[in-house]
């Protein structure tokens, strides 16, 4: 049974400027470590303790497996900033330079948008495809693409064109661009800001029990 013990303490997400801090109470190491997770704060806690024994290595090596790396600050921000609209713009290049732009609260009501425009370009000739990537997103795919989303960033856009122009009154080929964005609030509407000082936070300290026994 090994002389040492190692005691870990999460503190959880807390704001720079509101956390109360811990103490090395009777240990005789100590380290309050900060981080994006559990582990990173681990990590960072265990960088501040200087030691060079093999059993205490050995203990706080065991003590970090435990430790999760699910980026909890990430995690944080998504759920209190989530998307509030779905923008889609249509921006045709032809004579009238026609734009227009509608939102929609949910995304089923934006990718029907899109399909209901991308049919009614294929059914008048035109070349549809998808910016990027070959053929129409899988639902799988957009389920993906939405989940990593940023703010303001397009997640779906497609391009459509053909070299003779269906109606003789159109000036040039008919040519667009159609495009699903995702919207958000203001930076204010977001309870802690995206320059926040977030951090998990994790102390380790180390008692020594007395001999082996």
């Amino acid at each position: 049974m090994s002389r040492y013990r190692i005691e870990v303490e999460s503190h959880g997400i807390d704001h720079a400027q509101y956390f109360r801090g811990s103490s090395a109470e009777d240990s005789i190491a100590y380290g309050l470590g900060i981080g994006d997770s559990e582990r990173e704060a681990f990590d960072n806690a265990c960088e501040q303790i200087e030691t060079s024994n093999d059993e205490i290595d050995a203990l706080l090596l065991a003590e970090r497996a435990g430790c999760s790396d699910v980026n909890e600050i990430a995690a944080l921000r998504a759920e209190e900033a989530r998307p509030r609209e779905y923008r889609v713009t249509y921006h045709a290049h032809n004579g009238a330079g026609t734009l227009h732009d509608e939102t929609h609260d949910t995304i089923g009501e934006a990718l029907a948008n899109i399909q209901a425009r991308i049919d009614k370009l294929r059914k008048r000739g035109n070349d549809v495809s998808r910016i990027g990537a070959e053929g129409d997103p899988t639902a799988e795919e957009i389920a993906e693409e939405f989940a990593t989303v940023s703010y303001g960033e397009t997640v779906q856009a497609y391009s459509w064109e053909s070299e003779e122009p269906d109606n003789v009154a159109m000036i040039g080929p008919d040519a667009g661009i159609l495009s699903l964005e995702i919207l958000a609030g203001d930076a204010d509407d977001d309870e802690y800001g995206s320059e926040s000082e977030l951090y998990y936070y994790l102390t380790v300290r180390i008692f020594d029990d007395g001999e082996e026994g």
